[in-house]
């Protein structure tokens, strides 16, 4: 049961289509909307809020860099809008792990 559930989300993510945007600073106006958006139409969690914006900075790197937000889906369905959201609103996507890099990979302004 668990190699199919694992293969399922593997094909489903295979099959995301990701625009490539320049990256530049992103309003906070903009923010605002994807955050509301993602709130009415995911089921996970959508956390803009300073407290997890600050949990979410650092792994085991030096660095200390804040994200826009984040967002915890639930489903492969809240995957697929995650992505069509952050494709709407030019915002880029940084998938975290348990946040055990030394090199800085888990954060950044995404």
């Amino acid at each position: 049961m668990q190699t199919e559930t694992i293969t399922t989300t593997k094909t489903a993510l295979q099959n995301l289509k990701v625009e490539q945007h320049p990256t530049e600073s992103i309003s906070t106006d903009v923010i605002a909307l994807a955050e509301q958006e993602l709130r009415d139409v995911i089921t996970g969690e959508v956390r803009f809020d300073n407290k997890a914006r600050s949990l979410y900075a650092t792994d085991a790197s030096p660095y200390d860099i804040k994200p826009y937000g984040v967002v915890i889906p639930k489903t492969i369905e809240d995957i697929s809008k995650i992505v069509a959201v952050a494709n709407k609103y030019n915002i880029p996507i940084l998938p975290r792990g348990a946040g055990t890099s030394l090199a800085g990979q888990t954060v950044g302004e995404a």
